[in-house]
């Protein structure tokens, strides 16, 4: 009886859809130009799935000859602004990709809704260099559902009792 329903809560468990995160890209075609005469690059990603976000991540794919000149804000569907940086000193200028995860800087949209228009702004602050912004990319991690969280810790908890039944079956029987 206790082996078939260890049975049937490894299946559920293992079935059960755990958190992965959901990947939208960007690729801008062409290139946008940035340069602090000209008005800041924005781009947007429609994200179709509704789900509540656990964590959010952006990749940037970008050149410019030196990062902190720019200004580089993401905002949700919900209107919540986060600036992402400030972005590092010292790469190099020649280098066409520059990719940047910045979980921590985008905390702030843990909790929203997923679905909707997201806004990409690069804004090129400083005169005197310039770049391109190629495109991004925008990963949002969903909130496990309660009854995933539930069937694992179920299957745990089951797991961790046979193994205490055995243990005692063990020491009576030798």
């Amino acid at each position: 009886m206790l082996r078939s329903l260890l049975a049937v809560l490894f299946v559920l468990v293992s079935a059960a859809p755990f958190a992965r995160a959901n990947e939208f890209t960007k690729i801008e075609n062409p290139k946008i130009f940035l340069a602090s005469f000209l008005p800041p690059a924005v781009s947007t990603i429609g994200v179709p799935d509704d789900f509540t976000i656990a964590e959010a991540m952006v990749f940037l794919n970008l050149r410019h000859e030196f990062f902190p000149d720019l200004r580089v804000e993401l905002q949700s569907p919900k209107g919540t602004d986060v600036v992402l940086g400030p972005l590092p000193h010292g790469l190099d200028p020649a280098t066409q990709l520059f990719e940047m995860t910045a979980p921590v800087a985008l905390f702030g949209f843990n909790g929203e809704q997923s679905a909707g228009l997201w806004t990409l702004t690069v804004t090129d602050q400083v005169v005197s260099d310039g770049g391109f912004f190629n495109g991004w990319t925008l990963d949002l991690t969903p909130i496990p559902e309660p009854g995933t969280l539930l069937l694992l810790g179920t299957g745990l908890a089951m797991t961790g009792l046979l193994s205490l039944r055995r243990r005692h079956a063990r020491g009576l029987h030798s």
